[in-house]
């Protein structure tokens, strides 16, 4: 736990009532594998770390099933030869994502089942890391996908405010 100690506190922050009581910490000790502070419900069971590894799972899938619903959308509306390939380099982008994420999510750990059985024997990546860099290359491709379609918008014969409120209804996705 964090021992942030300055003017506006006197003890370290795990040691103040309002933060052991807060999601904050509960949060934070379910995902470091500490029971510390939490009440006999709240702490972390087997079957509590087998949903965590089963929905970073199912949010990959469910992120690339947007996105690919997308770049069909895209494909469906502009349908030039040249924004046709980059629609594809972009979906096997995607794709790759997906593969990345789910191989990286399912052997985090040696043996697997060290994901949800932590007193077991073996090893596990460093779970914080990995999902910083699975999230910057998500974010990265969330951007892609946004900004593809503005290239072909700007070709359009239409007046210049006609180009950026279509170009501002495709990029009302990305909210």
């Amino acid at each position: 736990m964090p021992t942030l100690k300055g003017p506006f506190c006197s003890k370290p922050i795990w040691q103040r009532k309002a933060y052991r009581n807060s999601q904050a910490c509960r949060s934070c000790a379910l995902l470091e594998g500490s029971s510390l502070f939490l009440h006999q419900h709240d702490r972390p069971t087997p079957f509590r770390y087998q949903t965590l590894y089963v929905s970073y799972q199912l949010y990959g899938s469910a992120v690339t099933a947007i996105k690919i619903s997308i770049l069909i959308f895209y494909r469906r509306i502009f349908s030039t030869a040249q924004f046709r390939k980059w629609i594809y380099g972009v979906g096997a982008l995607v794709l790759a994502w997906l593969l990345a994420n789910n191989l990286v999510f399912a052997f985090q750990c040696t043996p697997i089942r060290k994901a949800w059985e932590l007193d077991s024997p073996g090893h596990c990546i460093n779970h914080l890391t990995s999902v910083r860099v699975l999230q910057v290359f998500n974010v990265l491709l969330d951007v892609t996908v946004l900004a593809l379609p503005v290239s072909a918008v700007l070709r359009l014969q239409l007046s210049t405010a006609r180009k950026i409120s279509v170009m501002a209804i495709f990029l009302l996705g990305g909210l």
